[in-house]
């Protein structure tokens, strides 16, 4: 599998080369001749799976019940939302306002690869994180090309000021720590940008004391 094949995929648009990169690394690639049945249980079939080549006809069990998803043409990606026909996955598709009325959410405006349009909607559940919001630590602490905050190994060596090495959530201005998605390398989860956290005043205590 290689970064060209993934970019194939319209999942992955706008995602860059590092990043396709660790998608390529931590998958598994697999090749099955025309006529072959797979089936995958378990936690397996909320996995992502990635079509580069051929055509299949899947399906998706849950409960005993059997939901036809169709005929996929490569290049494309099935995943356990894409399993269900009320469902649809817009890429390259960014949410840019919210319009209400009565107190509550009533719309919102979608701009994609045709233009912008408003859609009327119930709800709407936010994923943060993907995007660092960094701009304004320009200058003070080095960043990754797509603006999340080095810390720990990625700022050892050249500039750094200290004797000994970085600890693990400090950045490159010693004393300064980050925690949660902003870092760079780290896992977009709640539970583990609050474990960061905890970790980062663990880590504050210790600079003090060798301060």
């Amino acid at each position: 599998m290689t970064i060209d094949e993934l970019r194939r995929i319209d999942l992955f648009d706008g995602i860059d080369d590092d990043e396709l990169d660790r998608w390529r690394a931590a998958a598994e690639e697999q090749t099955f001749k025309e006529g072959d049945r797979v089936i995958a249980q378990g936690e397996a079939p909320l996995g992502l799976y990635l079509l580069l080549e051929g055509s299949l006809e899947s399906m998706f069990v849950i409960d005993g019940r059997t939901e036809h998803i169709g005929h996929q043409n490569s290049p494309t990606w099935i995943g356990a939302i894409a399993a269900h026909e009320n469902v649809e996955v817009r890429t390259g598709s960014t949410a840019v306002a919210a319009v209400g009325e009565g107190g509550r959410l009533r719309a919102l405006r979608v701009e994609g690869p045709d233009g912008e349009e408003q859609m009327p909607v119930d709800a709407c559940f936010v994923f943060i994180g993907a995007l660092p919001r960094t701009d304004w630590l320009d200058g003070v602490v080095r960043r990754d090309d797509r603006g999340f905050i080095l810390a720990g190994p990625d700022v050892a060596g050249d500039g750094w000021a200290l004797a000994r090495d970085p600890y693990l959530l400090e950045t490159s201005v010693p004393g300064v720590f980050v925690a949660g998605d902003v870092r760079a390398r780290s896992i977009k989860r709640v539970a583990s940008a609050v474990g960061e956290g905890s970790m980062a005043i663990t880590l504050v205590h210790q600079y003090l004391v060798d301060a």
